[in-house]
Protein backbone atom coordinates (compact mmCIF):
# COMPACT_ATOMS: atom_id res chain seq x y z
CA UNK A 1 0.00 0.00 0.00
CA UNK A 2 1.35 3.41 -1.07
CA UNK A 3 1.20 6.40 1.11
CA UNK A 4 -1.76 8.17 -1.00
CA UNK A 5 -3.48 4.92 0.22
CA UNK A 6 -2.92 4.72 3.32
CA UNK A 7 -3.96 8.36 4.70
CA UNK A 8 -7.38 7.39 2.60
CA UNK A 9 -7.90 4.69 4.72
CA UNK A 10 -6.32 6.42 7.84
CA UNK A 11 -8.74 9.40 7.02
CA UNK A 12 -12.03 6.99 6.36
CA UNK A 13 -11.03 5.55 9.78
CA UNK A 14 -11.37 8.54 11.52
CA UNK A 15 -14.77 9.66 9.78
CA UNK A 16 -15.73 6.27 11.26
CA UNK A 17 -14.86 7.20 14.79
CA UNK A 18 -15.93 10.54 14.77
CA UNK A 19 -19.76 9.12 13.52
CA UNK A 20 -19.58 6.97 16.66
CA UNK A 21 -18.74 9.62 19.06
CA UNK A 22 -21.35 12.04 17.18
CA UNK A 23 -23.90 9.28 18.27
CA UNK A 24 -22.53 8.18 21.11
CA UNK A 25 -23.22 11.89 22.50
CA UNK A 26 -26.53 12.03 20.96
CA UNK A 27 -26.19 14.40 18.73
CA UNK A 28 -28.36 15.22 15.76
CA UNK A 29 -28.01 13.79 12.06
CA UNK A 30 -27.85 17.76 11.03
CA UNK A 31 -26.00 18.82 14.21
CA UNK A 32 -22.44 21.16 13.05
CA UNK A 33 -19.52 20.09 15.45
CA UNK A 34 -16.46 21.27 16.01
CA UNK A 35 -13.72 18.87 16.17
CA UNK A 36 -10.10 18.94 17.80
CA UNK A 37 -7.56 16.17 17.62
CA UNK A 38 -4.19 15.35 19.12
CA UNK A 39 -2.18 13.22 16.74
CA UNK A 40 1.32 12.66 15.46
CA UNK A 41 2.40 11.98 11.59
CA UNK A 42 1.50 9.88 9.36
CA UNK A 43 -2.19 10.29 11.13
CA UNK A 44 -1.69 14.63 11.31
CA UNK A 45 -0.50 14.60 7.68
CA UNK A 46 -3.05 12.13 6.77
CA UNK A 47 -6.06 14.40 8.69
CA UNK A 48 -4.18 17.30 6.43
CA UNK A 49 -4.41 15.39 3.13
CA UNK A 50 -7.81 14.57 3.63
CA UNK A 51 -9.12 17.67 5.84
CA UNK A 52 -12.17 19.20 4.07
CA UNK A 53 -13.52 15.72 2.99
CA UNK A 54 -14.04 15.38 6.72
CA UNK A 55 -15.33 18.38 7.46
CA UNK A 56 -18.00 17.69 4.72
CA UNK A 57 -18.44 14.45 5.59
CA UNK A 58 -19.03 14.83 9.20
CA UNK A 59 -20.62 18.40 8.88
CA UNK A 60 -18.02 19.68 11.19
CA UNK A 61 -17.22 23.55 10.86
CA UNK A 62 -14.12 23.28 11.95
CA UNK A 63 -11.05 20.56 12.18
CA UNK A 64 -8.12 21.83 13.91
CA UNK A 65 -5.13 19.96 15.59
CA UNK A 66 -4.87 21.10 19.42
CA UNK A 67 -6.77 19.72 22.72
CA UNK A 68 -9.89 19.83 23.49
CA UNK A 69 -11.26 21.46 26.54
CA UNK A 70 -13.60 21.39 29.34
CA UNK A 71 -17.06 20.46 28.14
CA UNK A 72 -15.86 18.73 25.06
CA UNK A 73 -16.71 15.18 24.20
CA UNK A 74 -13.19 13.08 24.17
CA UNK A 75 -11.56 10.12 23.17
CA UNK A 76 -8.26 8.40 22.96
CA UNK A 77 -7.95 5.40 20.22
CA UNK A 78 -5.38 3.72 18.02
CA UNK A 79 -5.82 5.08 14.62
CA UNK A 80 -3.40 2.94 12.20
CA UNK A 81 -0.15 2.54 14.37
CA UNK A 82 -0.58 5.47 16.08
CA UNK A 83 -2.97 6.97 19.01
CA UNK A 84 -5.21 9.69 18.69
CA UNK A 85 -6.96 11.77 21.08
CA UNK A 86 -10.17 12.97 19.75
CA UNK A 87 -12.33 15.95 20.84
CA UNK A 88 -15.89 17.64 19.71
CA UNK A 89 -18.55 19.50 20.18
CA UNK A 90 -22.01 20.34 19.30
CA UNK A 91 -21.86 23.96 17.77
CA UNK A 92 -24.75 26.34 18.76
CA UNK A 93 -26.12 27.98 15.74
Amino acid sequence: IDDPLRAEGLARDLKRKIQEMRKEAGFAVTDRIEIRYVAEDPTRQAIDAHREWLMEETLAENLSCESGETGWRSKTFDLGESPITLSLRKLSL
